[in-house]
């Protein structure tokens, strides 16, 4: 099974929350749970050729706007899980 790479932000503030690797959404789910609520969250998953720039320092991302793909703001996406709990883990 293969692993994707995410850009998750903060849906009400655009604030990026982090840059995530799960190979499911329950995944992804159980690693923004740790911290945050991720049903306020949005993600994006980087393609091929995608990345993510960060100040000189390594610590703080330049922000939370999608990679310079014509499409990219247009992929960012809520969790669709429906159902799941954190009983399910």
């Amino acid at each position: 099974m293969s692993t994707s790479t995410f850009l998750v932000r903060d849906a009400d503030t655009g604030r990026m929350v982090g840059l995530f690797c799960a190979r499911r959404s329950n995944d992804l789910f159980c690693l923004l749970d740790e911290r945050v609520d991720p049903f306020g969250c949005e993600y994006l998953e980087l393609r091929a050729g995608e990345g993510v720039f960060v100040d000189p320092e390594g610590l703080t991302p330049t922000g939370a706007r999608p990679p310079a793909a014509p499409d990219a703001g247009d992929r960012w996406r809520t969790l669709d899980l429906s159902g799941f709990t954190t009983d399910a883990r």
